[in-house]
């Protein structure tokens, strides 16, 4: 119980409140950074100047809470009780919010283009188009698991939360793609733009993010500089070659993890 807990200034970055119960908390100035909120109860709180960047507040309660100059950059905001919530001064760049019900790829439904996307790969050219936009919102689909996407261009896609296990995104553009929390459990991301990518709390188990060869003596090395991985399992995964200059890695598992020849420090 952390009901009308005086929290101020508090270093909680990543910590998992899930359902807490912190009615009327004084966390002015505290840092919620990466923190799982999914649930909690936070009517009335103090949260003036907190930072609660990237945190997960799905479903919370924040109704009369005071947030003014708090920071919500990227902060994952579903299904959130805003009733008289102050957030006056508050940044909320990136902030993600409930999943579009209909999103459009020019002319076709997102559905449509990834059908056309898998055709083009399927006949080599032959039908189909290539799939490619700016901040797509996949989340509506809620699972592409083992789908042919390679070569899909997605700058700043949303995946947040999806089930993508098995797809095929090798030699993809996904720079600034948020894909946070998403399951992509033995992904071929082979030669794939991932700079200043989210994969934190992601599961890439398996995943094989190693180079991706293009002709006999040339390969395509996966880039991941600049991306965030805190907490994301990379366990088994393969990373030979990737580049991983100035990505952050805080609290990731590299359990059994191929980095050979990559500039990853672990």
């Amino acid at each position: 119980m952390l009901a009308g807990c005086d929290l101020r200034g508090a270093n909680l970055i990543g910590a998992n409140l899930s359902g807490a119960e912190m009615t009327g908390a004084m966390a002015a100035a505290a840092d919620f950074t990466d923190a799982d909120l999914t649930g909690a109860e936070l009517h009335r709180a103090k949260l003036a100047g907190a930072k609660l960047d990237g945190a997960d507040l799905s479903g919370a309660n924040i109704s009369g809470a005071d947030l003014a100059g708090a920071s919500l950059r990227r902060a994952v905001m579903v299904s959130v009780n805003m009733a008289n919530t102050n957030l006056s001064g508050a940044n909320m760049d990136g902030s993600l919010g409930p999943a579009p019900t209909d999103v459009k790829v020019g002319d076709r439904s997102l559905i449509e283009a990834v059908n056309s996307h898998e055709r083009r790969r399927e006949t080599q050219g032959q039908a189909g188009e290539t799939l490619r936009g700016e901040g797509i919102d996949f989340r509506m689909l809620g699972q592409l698991t083992s789908r042919e996407l390679t070569g899909l261009v997605a700058p700043r896609g949303v995946f947040f939360g999806m089930r993508l296990d098995g797809i095929q995104l090798q030699g993809a553009d996904l720079t600034g793609a948020d894909m946070r929390c998403a399951s992509l459990r033995a992904a071929d991301l082979r030669g794939s733009k991932l700079v200043g990518a989210d994969l934190s709390k992601a599961d890439l188990t398996d995943a094989n993010l190693g180079p991706l060869r293009v002709t006999a003596t040339r390969s395509l090395p996966t880039n991941l500089s600049g991306a965030r991985l805190r907490h994301t399992v990379l366990d088994g995964a393969r990373l030979n070659e990737a580049v991983f200059t100035n990505a952050d890695i805080e609290h990731a598992s590299f359990k059994d993890t191929d980095v050979k020849a990559s500039d990853l420090a672990i």
